[in-house]
């Protein structure tokens, strides 16, 4: 069976899926494509709403991301917008926000804005005058308001329409999965009866209540170009892609444009998976969390690979290390040591990617480098570039993954940071630059891969790396050769 799927353009089709946690359809590659290439994009979301927490730090428009509670010169401010100016609430329902006139008039003509206002002032009438209206607005009932809105437009028989209604609400799911399932059936019909009262009764409840169970459930998450969590998007041909814990592809947003973007080499015909969970969480936790969420035992290679630790085992070892962290926190002598003690009691076999080992080498290693002045020497050095090199490679396994170059982002910002604070002889400033060096070649190397060479990320990323090379006095330089 295959849909035809209107888009600005798509090397992909939908077919029925031999995936065991598929539910029967999946998108798979028309063409062979290479790692960092393009599958699919679209300029014109079908859904897509900022969450509750962001509407205030988030354009309704243009989705650029302006958090109002970063420290200026932080790690975090570095890797955002924080210089931009403040963002301008929607003069009448006040519950949603733009960073220009002109995302304000957009929003309000393309945007939908227009059918989400007078709903929006309703759900304010009374409200505490302390609280913003946006964030007593989720995401998910302005993804739905949005679904509405377009079907009363466009008719039933619009066919970005027809494909939404082809995607599964999960109804019998919810109903045979136990208490869990009873609240959020609770939860759905609440969302559905307050769209429905707030809307002056203008939609069906109970096709108001029927795309509540089919947003919900095939929605993804929004994200900032930093990968930060900001809203919600639907998009019923991107839905159609099947979860695998081994993903070759990823979603990538700038804006309010989604591209589906290739992890690895796809030949032509090999179905499209993404990773609805954070892949490095041990086995059983993500089948947990999808048989939970999405209804399905996963059956990937990784799942049904067997590791050489049980869950069991794992939650042993992890409650053990940090026991041992809770315990010794407080006497900063301790801290080294303390870290080194609980990479231990992990053991030598515990899975690199996995928590907390991530974790305990980043804060080992940004120990180190507060260190360096008083510990000195050849010694340091290479103990901090060889805790460098494995915090980079137990973050995920491809050097261009996103998530990795994010997390090399911001281990460089704080690198530098740190070298502010701490007064290097000549010797131990070219260790330190060489490692600030090699860590801006893996930026600029892997950047276009992971989001493309155009894109804006990479343009921040290429513009870090400038900035750096710029600040090196000129027999430096040579490290960045």
């Amino acid at each position: 069976m295959e849909i035809p799927l209107a888009t600005d353009f798509c090397y992909a089709s939908v077919k029925q899926s031999p995936l065991p946690q598929a539910a029967g359809l999946g998108l798979f590659a028309d063409k062979s494509f290479q790692r960092g290439d393009v599958i699919l994009t679209r300029s014109k979301a079908f859904a897509i709403a900022p969450g509750q927490a962001n509407s205030q730090d988030v354009c309704a428009w243009c989705f650029q991301y302006h958090p109002k509670d970063l420290v200026p010169d932080s790690v975090a401010a570095a890797l955002r917008d924080y210089a931009k100016p403040n963002l301008m609430l929607c003069s009448k329902c006040k519950a949603v926000s733009y960073c220009s006139k002109q995302c304000q008039i957009s929003g309000w003509k393309e945007g939908l804005h227009r059918i989400e206002c007078p709903v929006f002032e309703r759900m304010s009438n009374g409200a505490p005058k302390h609280i913003n209206p946006g964030q007593r607005i989720p995401a998910a009932f302005r993804i739905v308001l949005q679904i509405l809105a377009q079907q009363r437009a466009n008719g039933s028989e619009w066919q970005p329409y027809q494909e939404f209604v082809a995607l599964k609400t999960h109804k019998n799911d919810y109903l045979n999965s136990g208490e869990k399932g009873s609240k959020r059936i609770n939860d759905i019909k609440f969302l559905s009866q307050g769209l429905y009262n707030f809307s002056s009764r203008s939609f069906d409840l109970h096709l108001v209540e029927d795309t509540c169970y089919r947003a919900l459930i095939n929605s993804h998450t929004l994200t900032y170009t930093t990968l930060d969590p900001i809203g919600a998007y639907l998009d019923p041909l991107v839905s159609r892609v099947n979860h695998s814990c081994l993903p070759n592809a990823w979603i990538n947003f700038e804006g309010r444009k989604m591209s589906l973007r290739t992890l690895t080499n796809i030949n032509e015909g090999d179905e499209i998976t993404i990773s609805y969970v954070d892949s490095r969480r041990s086995t059983e936790e993500r089948r947990a969390v999808l048989e939970q969420k999405f209804f399905f035992d996963c059956r990937c290679l990784k799942c049904v690979t067997v590791g050489p630790l049980s869950n069991d085992e794992i939650n042993r070892r992890r409650n053990k290390a940090e026991d041992h962290i809770q315990r010794s926190f407080g006497n900063r002598s301790l801290e080294p040591s303390m870290m080194t003690t609980a990479i231990r009691m992990l053991g030598t076999d515990w899975p690199p990617q996995l928590d907390p080992y991530p974790k305990y080498l980043k804060e080992l290693a940004a120990y180190n480098i507060t260190r360096l002045q008083k510990w000195g020497g050849d010694g340091a050095f290479q103990q901090l570039e060889e805790l460098r090199g494995r915090v980079d490679r137990c973050t995920y396994e491809q050097q261009w993954h996103p998530n990795r170059m994010i997390a090399v982002l911001e281990e460089f910002e704080n690198f530098k940071i740190y070298s502010q604070r701490v007064q290097f002889g000549d010797k131990e400033m070219v260790r330190f630059l060489a490692l600030l060096a090699g860590m801006t070649k893996t930026l600029k190397a892997n950047a276009p891969i992971a989001f493309g060479a155009d894109s804006r990320m990479t343009t921040f990323i290429n513009s870090k790396c400038e900035d750096f090379a710029q600040s090196l006095p000129p027999a430096f330089r040579q490290l960045l050769q």
